[in-house]
């Protein structure tokens, strides 16, 4: 696939960088907020104009303050978007006018080989677009006001990229092919996530800092190992739901979770300097919900304490506190120092293998027999429990319909004996496995025999 015309949006902060971002990808994708700086993390997204596909991303405020923790990680972020896209725009606020970041930003990007597009933002009427004239001072091309909440002049800025761009090879967009493997990175804040993910996609694209709650959107980034692509998607730190007080803490949120729901691979980090906390517990909670595989990331083990067997002794807590994903394994990592990188992409795959399984009808009913008859269900109010038959009906993740003689007698105390026994024999390491209980209609089985 030919790589798409990259457009970068970049400012001060509270421009309306990601006003015009959602504008462009039709849809909320970067989070819109009155405070500055909101948007710390550079985020991409996609669209169509005039039937050619664009990539854009929405870019961190810049803002060279020394009083501003992220400013020195988030001007190298900008410099490297600068040597990367296709076309910059600067984006500027009609209604403040000129500032003295805007000159600086400007100067900067004057010397840039990149075509830069000066956009004034905030010219929420036709009559207020000779405000941009102003601009005409940072001596760039035509400033061209615009209004990214009401939609006015929106085309003709895309009109003007497409004229930028026309040269570039065009590109046919595909969407994720099935054998992508989709992976959301989650963990409470400040439990090393974008460090991990800057290691797994060998990229600086998320900004790394000890500030908790620094990210505050999901970032998708899509690389290919030997043969393998896989999408990673870094998300926003969660807090206790009962601490989320801020709107934007609640939008971050809400996006884990949609990030969760498009995974098929969960990596749950927990904090090795910390241990395993309740907030920890409700993640691996939405995990199981949502019905993920998942991988427990000892993160920062470099500055734990790696006697020898105190691998296997944190593993083994870990699996205690949260009984219900005992099944996942666990990778000891050092996001900084790059160690346990390659066993969490082995282990990724082998999940993500155990999350697409699929078994022979005829192996899940010997196993089901084999359960039944080493422990027999309990009787209820006099009655036995028959489990008739079992079949796998799906994958991603595996699913099994059992037919039963009386599902209400079916208690979760036993279909966690029978996931214990099927994980035994079967494996199904780091992925769930679903259970559907089912009446049995007649005295034949579905396929045809008759019942035990």
């Amino acid at each position: 696939m030919t790589e798409i015309p990259h457009i970068a949006i970049l400012g001060r902060p509270n421009v309306g960088k990601s006003t015009l971002f959602n504008r462009l990808v039709g849809h909320r994708m970067a989070i819109v907020d009155p405070t500055p700086g909101v948007t710390r993390d550079r985020i991409e997204g996609e669209y169509e104009w005039d039937g050619r596909n664009y990539r854009v991303s929405d870019l961190a405020g810049w803002d060279e303050d020394p009083a501003n923790p992220f400013a020195e990680e988030t001007t190298a972020q900008i410099t490297r978007i600068a040597d990367q896209a296709d076309v910059l725009i600067l984006l500027v606020d009609g209604m403040v006018g000129p500032n003295a970041w805007d000159k600086a930003l400007a100067d900067k990007l004057r010397v840039v080989s990149r075509p830069v597009l000066l956009v004034v933002n905030k010219c929420d009427t036709v009559q207020s677009f000779p405000k941009a004239d102003i601009f005409w001072e940072f001596g760039m091309e035509e400033p061209l006001p615009i209004s990214a909440t009401h939609n006015l002049n929106v085309d003709v800025l895309c009109d003007r990229i497409a004229d930028l761009t026309e040269h570039l090879s065009e590109s046919v967009y595909t969407e994720p092919d099935e054998d992508m493997i989709t992976v959301s990175i989650l963990g409470r804040q400040n439990a090393g996530k974008s460090t991990l993910f800057n290691a797994l996609v060998g990229d600086h694209r998320a900004i790394v800092s000890d500030i908790p709650g620094t990210t505050r959107d999901a970032i998708d980034t899509t690389i290919e190992i030997d043969g393998t692509k896989f999408l990673f998607i870094d998300t926003a730190g969660l807090k206790k739901r009962t601490r989320v007080t801020e709107p934007i803490d609640f939008y971050a949120t809400r996006r884990t979770d949609a990030a969760l729901a498009r995974s098929e691979i969960a990596l749950l980090l927990i904090d090795c300097t910390e241990g395993m906390t309740d907030t920890d517990l409700k993640i691996a909670g939405l995990i199981q919900k949502a019905g993920r595989g998942c991988i427990f990331i000892a993160s920062k083990w470099d500055v734990s304490d790696d006697k020898r067997g105190q691998r296997a002794v944190y593993a083994e807590h870990l699996r205690k506190k949260t009984h219900f994903l005992d099944h996942a394994p666990v990778v000891f990592t050092s996001g900084l120092k790059l160690e346990g990188i390659d066993e969490v992409f082995r282990s990724i795959i082998a999940v993500h293998g155990e999350f697409k399984r699929r078994l022979a009808t005829n192996e899940w009913n010997q196993a089901l027999e084999d359960a039944v008859t080493f422990r027999p269900p309990p009787t209820q109010r006099g009655k036995r429990l028959k489990l008739n038959y079992i079949t796998q009906i799906k994958t991603s993740p595996p699913t099994v319909t059992i037919f039963v003689n009386q599902p209400e007698f079916l208690r979760d105390q036993y279909k966690r004996y029978l996931e214990r026994f099927f994980r035994r024999r079967f494996g199904f390491e780091g992925s769930p496995i679903v259970f559907h209980i089912r009446k049995k209609r007649s005295s034949k089985g579905p396929s045809g025999g008759q019942d035990k």
